[in-house]
């Protein structure tokens, strides 16, 4: 009851939640709860994703499936990935907001492009 009644948040952070990957063509539980729980929680998210064998083709197909397009910002190597287990980790930006609808151009942009596209001014008649 108490989260429900303060979502959406602002940002949804998550790292490390993907842990029954098979197979990227097998949908993996976990990837697809932790999609499902971050947009339904969170305007936006990032979600950190470690390459591990297959782990990150699980994550993009589960991504695919849900018909999701998140941006990757971040790609980096671990300094001690002998010791973290982990070489490389990739963060995730998704914006699951609706987009804002287009503004009506203004007369100035109907101007401009009337002026960028080389045909003269239509003339009123007198």
């Amino acid at each position: 009851w108490m989260i429900r009644s303060r979502v959406p948040f602002d940002l949804v952070v998550a790292s490390d939640c993907s842990y029954d990957f098979v197979k990227p063509e097998i949908p993996s539980p976990s990837i697809d709860g932790l999609l499902f729980s971050a947009r339904s929680c969170g305007a936006k998210a990032l979600i950190c994703v470690s390459r591990r064998p297959n782990e990150v083709e699980a994550f993009d197909a589960a991504v695919a499936r849900a018909g999701l397009s998140p941006e990757v910002v971040f790609s980096g190597e671990l300094e001690a990935a002998k010791v973290e287990g982990v070489g490389e980790c990739i963060v995730y930006a998704f914006d699951f907001r609706p987009p804002s609808p287009a503004a009506p151009p203004s007369a100035d942009d109907e101007e401009a492009a009337g002026e960028a596209d080389g045909a003269p001014d239509a003339v009123e008649p007198a």
